[in-house]
């Protein structure tokens, strides 16, 4: 897999991650989002590439809601 279709492929599933825990590498998910990850499981032949794409939706999910509460306080410390 490229460098390109991993990242199209977490960037499809992010929208559908309700939750996260990074120290299981456990992702919640919306139904459609679980209809997705069940495609990705499906498609990939390698068990630890598939681990690879949960992992990094994990770590990227958690990254984003951290840096969003930063923000959010920035930006109502301006109304």
């Amino acid at each position: 897999m490229t460098e390109i279709e991993l990242r199209d492929r977490v960037f499809a599933l992010l929208p559908h991650v309700t939750e996260v825990n990074p120290s299981d590498n456990f992702i919640e998910l919306t139904h459609k989002g679980t209809v997705l990850i069940d495609s990705y499981k499906e498609e990939f032949k390698d068990e630890g590439q598939f681990n690879a794409l949960c992992h990094l939706t994990c770590h990227l999910y958690s990254r984003a809601k951290e840096e969003t509460k930063g923000w959010a306080k920035y930006f109502e410390e301006e109304n």
